[in-house]
């Protein structure tokens, strides 16, 4: 069962789905992959060997982009911790944010998981209505499914259960708004969800997020085995 989920995890990976859809017309974040050998991505205890380190900072202070980006893995930008791992506001932030979400990866799924790059991305600023898990902002997202591109279903990407226990927000008033915008808007999204599942065979997750400009961007995919899926 172990060595399947990490095969399918391998097969979500944004070095297998980004050289599929970097070209599709539609709207998604300026990307950059740094990949790893196998063994510079299990380097280390906690974080990378300094060498493996040094490495991804000097080609990271290499890249032109606007402050803040947001990084990642391959298969996880651990944005649960949101201001401490993914979400970057200078090159002096990066080694210590660099350095929490490689924790956070591989202490996913207990074992962690089987990354192999370094994503860096420009920073789409959300139609947020709130802030939640350790800041990160709360927007309309919509993952949808689709089987060697053909539409299946599709959900809120935040189940509401993800929410209770918030204090501060009115998250339920904004909870319910979200799911308004998503239902007026799904059928726009649909089309434009539909090109990426044409350069993607088998069974995917694609998630889509509302900047603030109205403008809804294709931000991840995976594999539909492994992808949260919602009952409705």
């Amino acid at each position: 069962m172990r060595d399947e989920m990490n095969n399918l995890s391998i097969q979500s990976s944004m070095l297998k789905w980004y050289p599929l859809t970097k070209e599709v017309k539609v709207n998604q974040p300026r990307t950059e992959m740094l990949e790893l050998t196998w063994e510079e991505a299990r380097s280390g205890e906690d974080y990378f060997a300094r060498s493996v380190q040094n490495k991804i900072i000097k080609w990271f202070n290499t890249l032109d982009f606007d402050f803040p980006v947001f990084i990642r893995t391959d298969l996880s930008s651990c944005k649960h911790q949101f201001e401490d791992t993914c979400f970057v506001k200078s090159k002096e932030d990066f080694p210590e944010h660099l350095n929490e979400l490689i924790v956070g990866n591989r202490l996913l799924d207990i074992m962690g998981i089987p990354f192999k790059a370094i994503v860096v991305r420009e920073f789409i600023t959300l139609d947020s209505r709130f802030k939640s898990f350790n800041g990160m902002p709360f927007a309309p997202e919509i993952r949808l499914f689709y089987r060697d591109g053909k539409y299946l279903c599709h959900h809120n990407y935040w189940p509401i259960e993800s929410l209770w226990g918030q204090d501060g927000v009115n998250w339920k008033k904004h909870y319910d708004d979200i799911d308004q915008v998503i239902k007026a808007e799904a059928e726009d999204v649909k089309k434009e969800a539909k090109k990426i599942a044409s350069v993607l065979k088998g069974y995917w997750s694609i998630d889509f997020a509302k900047a603030i400009d109205g403008s809804w961007y294709f931000v991840d995919a995976a594999i539909g085995d492994i992808s949260f899926h919602m009952t409705h």
